[in-house]
């Protein structure tokens, strides 16, 4: 039993491993036998010389593996270049039909595919498929647009038909899979109708909108928000409208208060109608904290009172510009402060009641 500790060259590790082993038979521990035994096994073998290994014929096993390697390398890009061919040489839309006929089965039998996750497989085949429709057309734009012409009915505009084709057809997939996700695709494309778009990314949210298209973005989103506020209060068709519960109270929220900030701006190009829209502005903000305290539509309140506060303090600070530098300062600090003050008492009847 041989204990070594430390790192050493084979030489001088053979050195120690002889010296411990002589000591051992000094001290008669060990036969003649055993003595020998030892040796060959932990001795010997560490004084080769590496030299030893630098044969011709391992040379030349050295060499015949580095040539297989490089033929077997050779070998593969050749395969893999034929393969490549043949994929190639099939037509586009025979892997375009193939991937829609999948997407389209995760669609209607996603159980198909699994048991366990075919409502993850189905909403994944919701958003696949219409992308997929999206590369066939852009393929094969020039043979499809007689029958696209026809289809999207051609006295309305194409993107308007769209968007109507993705309001029905994401709704009603969300309310089959019971899908939050579809569900909101689906506001998302009703609210494309009126032109508003929303974009994210680190660090940045852009929200857009056509400005001929603000009267009807904004009566537009006040509309269905009051139908969506409507039934949760009377507590109608909740089954069906839960699915879309996120997108409505969220993005329709979003979209509307986007509508009335602009609107309602001292900045705003078209001046003529700011005094309207600020005062719709106020008072649906109002009556959106009111249903906030007193009801179950709590974001919408939120949102409306927040772009609110900001377009009352765009006012604020346009007003006092005009004045000067100081009368401004005190007019921003002083409304902020006041806010906070609001926002106080507002928090604490909420935890009150």
């Amino acid at each position: 039993m041989l204990l070594m500790i430390g790192t050493l060259t084979s030489k001088a590790e053979s050195q120690v491993r002889q010296q411990f082993i002589d000591e051992l038979i000094q001290k008669k521990v060990l036969n003649q036998n055993q003595y020998d035994n030892l040796i060959k096994q932990y001795v010997e073998p560490y004084q080769r010389n590496k030299l030893e290994f630098i044969t011709l014929s391992n040379v030349l096993k050295t060499i015949s593996v580095g040539l297989l390697i490089f033929a077997s390398w050779s070998i593969v890009t050749v395969i893999c270049k034929q393969l490549w061919r043949l994929i190639a040489a099939v037509p586009v839309y025979v892997y375009l039909v193939i991937t829609l006929s999948l997407s389209i089965t995760g669609i209607v039998s996603p159980q198909i595919y699994s048991h366990t996750y075919y409502d993850w497989i189905a909403v994944l085949c919701a958003f696949t498929t219409p992308i997929i429709v999206t590369a066939f057309y852009g393929v094969y734009e020039k043979q499809l647009e007689p029958i696209v012409r026809v289809l999207l009915l051609p006295f309305l505009p194409r993107g308007i038909v769209l968007n109507v084709l993705f309001v029905v057809y994401f709704g009603a997939l969300a309310i089959i899979y019971k899908s939050q996700l579809i569900g909101f695709a689906a506001v998302v494309a009703l609210s494309s109708l009126t032109s508003f778009s929303a974009f994210y990314m680190p660090g940045l949210l852009a929200l857009g909108f056509k400005q001929n298209m603000l009267p009807f973005l904004v009566f537009g989103h006040f509309i269905v928000l009051s139908a969506y506020s409507v039934l949760i209060l009377t507590n109608n068709f909740v089954e069906y409208i839960s699915v879309f519960k996120t997108g409505l109270e969220y993005y329709l929220s979003i979209a509307l208060a986007t509508g009335l900030h602009v609107g309602s701006s001292p900045l705003y190009r078209k001046k003529a109608n700011t005094v309207a829209y600020a005062l719709f502005f106020i008072l649906l903000s109002g009556i959106a904290v009111v249903a906030n305290i007193f009801t179950p539509l709590k974001v919408p309140g939120s949102v409306l009172c927040g772009f609110c506060f900001f377009t009352i303090l765009e006012w604020l600070c346009y007003l006092s510009l005009k004045g000067g530098a100081l009368l401004s300062l005190i007019v921003i600090t002083s409304s902020l402060y006041l806010f906070a003050k609001f926002l106080d008492k507002v928090s604490l009847n909420i935890l009150a009641k």
